[in-house]
């Protein structure tokens, strides 16, 4: 009697286990990096280094004393700046619309 409540145990255990399986999502897709936030990321890197670069030399023309060169890097600094900060926008714009995208997809996957 014990064995056979058992084995009735047993099927109803695997029948359930069977059913959650059943029930269990199919997993979302994959995000695939999207390129264009990955250039814009690349040229931001880029905007950044050129920046740094641009203090450097006007730290360099301050302690030699050129003013001319000093007064020529802080307009420069300043349109590398604006630059980056433009292409920063663009990178917000294209994750924005990277996400939209994954989102969509997603939904059309019926998750």
């Amino acid at each position: 009697m014990l064995m056979k409540k058992l084995s009735i145990a047993a099927l109803v255990l695997a029948g359930l286990t069977a059913n959650i399986h059943a029930q269990t999502p199919a997993p979302a897709p994959a995000k695939a990096p999207n390129p264009t936030v990955a250039a814009d990321k690349t040229q931001l890197q880029a905007d950044r280094a050129k920046v740094q670069g641009d203090v450097a030399k006007l730290k360099t023309d301050k302690a030699a004393g050129d003013k001319a060169a000093v007064a020529t890097d802080k307009a420069q600094i300043k349109a590398d700046k604006a630059s980056a900060q433009a292409d920063r926008a663009k990178l917000k714009a294209d994750r924005a619309q990277a996400r939209a995208a994954n989102k969509a997809a997603h939904k059309a996957s019926g998750n």
